[in-house]
């Protein structure tokens, strides 16, 4: 497995996170680069994209949610070993522990967990109050296959 991200490994998805600008207008959130909105803001429709279209993988959704705080929430695939987000493939355990230190790095108290889901992406959007990939300004849908087909060229290459 190539690692994608940084020459050490995954990048945290916080490095991307929204501006107030981007969360109040969904186009400017759009307009951001791939890698950009898959790691904060559509990182659910990647996953669950990713694991829709690769089911041989036996990803699941994995959901790393604060439990004491707003800000920390982010969707990659993994079978437990391997995880794929908008860094392509990296080692679970790292992009846990790199997204955690990022967190804490912000806010030294920051808790969280890990929830492995068996969700579709409507489903996960409606539990969760995630937006769907019609409430996107584009086809969200389209933009997360070109990027899935990038990164994991990139990584089998």
């Amino acid at each position: 497995m190539q690692r994608e991200g940084g020459i050490d490994g995954p990048q945290p998805a916080s490095m991307y996170r929204r501006t107030a600008a981007e969360i109040a207008d969904s186009g400017l959130a759009w307009a951001r680069p791939d890698r950009a909105l898959f790691a904060a803001g559509a990182c659910h429709v990647l996953a669950l994209r990713m694991i829709e279209r690769f089911p041989d993988l036996g990803f699941s959704v994995h959901y790393m949610r604060p439990t004491n705080s707003d800000r920390g929430h982010h969707l990659f695939a993994s079978d437990g070993i391997t995880a794929f987000d908008f860094n392509g493939y990296s080692e679970a355990q790292l992009l846990r522990a790199v997204n955690i230190a990022a967190l804490r790095s912000e806010q030294p108290n920051w808790q969280g967990r890990f929830e492995a889901l068996d969700l579709d992406l409507p489903s996960f959007c409606t539990r969760f109050s995630h937006r769907l990939p019609a409430q996107f300004p584009g086809d969200v849908i389209r933009r997360a296959d070109r990027y899935i087909d990038q990164l994991t060229a990139t990584s089998s290459g």
